[in-house]
């Protein structure tokens, strides 16, 4: 397999990025991606404990803020689905998907694996 480039795929889309990282800023951002800034923020309701996330995109910043609300479980959080972000200039959808996971107690680390994906 020397010098072969190797594809990966989840059904009808491609991954086109998969990547694990310790974030200990409540604060991560993937950049370029399809000529946007992906920022994920994590954020903790105390009076609410359900895991909730918010999207936010802004074209003349070139940005796209994704909230994730009490994402902090040990066991880990996640997406239960590929959610969409961004439509390319081809008309492809791009799609998200994202797992978390704290140590909880007074750790602000935080693991977290981002994938994106590409409609075929």
């Amino acid at each position: 397999m020397t010098g072969q480039l190797l594809e990966f795929f989840d059904g009808n889309t491609k991954i086109v990025f998969s990547n694990t990282f310790n974030v200990y800023e409540n604060s991560l951002t993937i950049s370029p991606l399809y000529g946007f800034s992906l920022i994920f923020v994590f954020e903790s309701d105390k009076n609410n404990s359900e895991s909730r996330l918010k999207t936010v995109g802004d074209n003349t910043n070139k940005t796209i803020t994704i909230t994730l609300t009490n994402f902090n479980n040990s066991l880990g959080t996640g997406t239960t689905h590929k959610f969409p972000i961004i439509t390319t200039n081809s008309g492809k959808q791009v799609y998200y998907s994202v797992f978390v996971s704290s140590l909880g107690g007074e750790s602000t680390l935080k693991q977290v694996t981002v994938t994106i994906f590409e409609q075929l």
